[in-house]
Formats: C-alpha cells, sequence, structure tokens
C-alpha cells in the first residue's frame, strides 16, 4: 500500500514542469521513481552520484560523552553557508537518509548529518544501552563541538530523529551547553516518533491520580518485559 501511495505521489510529480517543483518533492521524486537513488547520493546537478562520489564529506567524531567511554561517530559535512543545519535520522535508518536532501540544503546552508550510535557507520556497543537521552546527548554534543556560538541553526530529525531533536533542544536549555544554544532558530520534525523507555519507574504504584498513559504503560507492562527479553537474546 506503501509503494502503491508512493508511486502515485510521483507520477503526478512527474507530470509537473520541474521549475514547479519545491526542493523536497524534486528530491522525493528523483529518490521513488525518476532515478535510482538507492544505488548512490543525489548530486549538486540533480543526478544520482555513485556511492564513491557522495556530495558531502565523511568524518569520525570520538565522542566522550559523560559516564561513558568513548565512541567513534560517524558524520558527513556539506555545504559552506551562513547558517547551519543538523540532520538527524530516525530508527533503522543512518546518514544516507538525507541523501536527496543534503545537495538542496548545502547550496545555501552549512549542513552536518550524524549516525547515531548504534546506527550506521557509528560504533555499535555492546555494553551501553541505547536510549533517547543518550541520543540526546549526542546531539546537544555534537552541536557544541562543530557549530559556531554565533551561528544560527535549526536541527531537523525523522521518526525517533525527531524525538531524538526535541529532547536535546529541551536539555540543552537547562544545561552548560545553553548559551550554545541561544541560536537554535528552530526543531523540524518529519514524521515524529512516540515516547520511548515509558516504563513505569521501579517501585512506581498506580493510584486514581495517576494518568491515562501511567495507567496504559502499567497494563502493557508484561508486553514490555517481554520485548527486554527478545532483544537480550
Amino acid at each position: 500500500a506503501v509503494a502503491f501511495v508512493l508511486r502515485t505521489v510521483c507520477a503526478r510529480l512527474a507530470a509537473l514542469p520541474r521549475s514547479n517543483l519545491g526542493p523536497m518533492a524534486t528530491a522525493l521524486l528523483m529518490t521513488a521513481g525518476q532515478k535510482d537513488a538507492e544505488s548512490g547520493s543525489l548530486a549538486a546537478g540533480g543526478e544520482v552520484a555513485p556511492p564513491g562520489n557522495r556530495p558531502w564529506t565523511q568524518s569520525t567524531w570520538k565522542w566522550s560523552p559523560q559516564g561513558h567511554r568513548t565512541f567513534d561517530i560517524n558524520y558527513v559535512t556539506a555545504g559552506n553557508g551562513p547558517k547551519a543545519v543538523v540532520l538527524v535520522h530516525g530508527f533503522g535508518a543512518d546518514v544516507n537518509n538525507w541523501r536527496a536532501v543534503i545537495p538542496f540544503l548545502s547550496k545555501k546552508h552549512t549542513v552536518y548529518a550524524l549516525d547515531l550510535l548504534g546506527y550506521g557507520s557509528s560504533e555499535k556497543p555492546t555494553d551501553t544501552p541505547m536510549s533517547i537521552d543518550l541520543w540526546a546527548q549526542q546531539v546537544t554534543d555534537f552541536c557544541h563541538e562543530f557549530l559556531d556560538p554565533e551561528t544560527d541553526f535549526v536541527i531537523v530529525g525523522n521518526s525517533i530523529g525527531s524525538l531524538v531533536c526535541v529532547t536535546a533542544a529541551g536539555d540543552a536549555m537547562n544545561s552548560h551547553h545553553s548559551n550554545e544554544f541561544d541560536h537554535l532558530k528552530g526543531v523540524l520534525l518529519y514524521n515524529c516518533a512516540g515516547g520511548m523507555n515509558n516504563k513505569l519507574r521501579t517501585g512506581a504504584t498506580l493510584s486514581l491520580s495517576s494518568t491515562w498513559d501511567e495507567w496504559l504503560i502499567f497494563a502493557l507492562k508484561p508486553l514490555f518485559a517481554a520485548l527486554d527479553r527478545l532483544l537480550k537474546t
């Protein structure tokens, strides 16, 4: 069904003059039908770039989050504009999520995209539990490391990346990164995911004053436990 809808949308877009399409529509058209973007990334001129000629520079960041060891984080950069855009992929994805978008954004902005810990070409530790809070810390530390404190920027997330961006922005306002985030001009959320790790706290009890979400989580607690056991096998 999803493929049918995507093909239908692309067919409608293909019938329109390219001059009438915005960058996101053009990227969708090229990614989903008109160009085989699965074999590479879109080059600045709109053609598909082969895997060895992607429209960005790939690097490794040595990230040392508080309370954890150092991790190798993959990230890419493109463009050299006065304002910055930080892209955060979704669940099961990586920086290639943005392969059709980066060429357009990098024409006027400096673009960064990073692989969250455990995804893509970033390190996949077996000794560190993944969580929204840890990924949010990764995004705030990344912005602190690579963005000039006086540079205006936005952070853009897809799926779980959206939840990570919202958490990062909120946490940064109440942390030692608050000065850098004075120049955060917006948080863009694409298909934002719901909450994760929202299990009842150890020893927490329910009462008549408990929220609907707390009652729902309590009811689903056996399912959460089963998923935990499955993921640990």
